[in-house]
Order: C-alpha cells, then structure tokens, then sequence
C-alpha cells in the first residue's frame, strides 16, 4: 500500500512538472512571436524594435527577454541601446522590470541632431 502511494506522488510531481516546463515554453514562444512582430512594425504608426540578437531565458521561475543591440525606431527618432532586457514572473506577469545597458544614442533623422546618454 505504501508503494503505491509513492508511486502515485511520483506520478503528480512528474505531471506537474511537464505541464509547468510546457506553460514555460508557450509563453516563451509567445513572447518571442511579439518581439517578432514589433521588428516588422512601419516605425511610423507603431514603433519599430530591433534586435541583433533576441532570447528568452529565466526557466523554470520568471521570464528574462534579452534584446542586444537593440534599435527602436518612432518616426524620425531612432534609439540605439547596446541591451534591452525585462524580467517577469511567471507567477505574476503584469509586474515587469526594464533595464537597458548604455549608452543610449539618440538621433533625430529630420533635424541629424543627435544625443549620447
């Protein structure tokens, strides 16, 4: 009787885990498709990002999107960021956290002023 106890806990701690493994997937795969698609916005009615690189890391607790080299284009401003990252729990995903990595260059195409921060 015991055994089969253990043997059902197993079973529940395994089935747990792939089903949380799987939701972790989904939703990095889903956030990797929204990143996917600001790289194909006009930059002029919806602001354009692009990154050199794009990953999600952050398994099995929270997600980390990491963005190097990023470059985010609204009309005729252009931000250039060596990194852009954000990190959300997977438990509570409306809190997010942003941190970029400079400088950031900020230059204005209409008027070729720039800036360095």
């Amino acid at each position: 009787m015991t055994m089969k106890r253990f043997l059902i806990l197993i079973t529940l701690v395994l089935a747990a885990t792939i089903l949380w493994t799987g939701g972790w997937y989904y939703v990095a795969e889903q956030i990797e498709v929204e990143a996917g698609s600001l790289a194909q916005a006009d930059g002029v009615l919806a602001p354009r990002v692009e990154c050199e690189t794009f990953a999600v890391s952050g398994y099995p607790f929270h997600f980390s999107p990491i963005c190097t080299n990023a470059e985010i284009t609204s009309g005729d401003l252009t931000l250039t960021v060596p990194q852009l990252s954000a990190t959300a729990l997977f438990y509570r995903p409306t809190h997010l956290q942003l941190f970029a990595t400079g400088p950031a260059r900020l230059t204005d195409a209409f008027t070729g002023s720039a800036h360095e921060l």
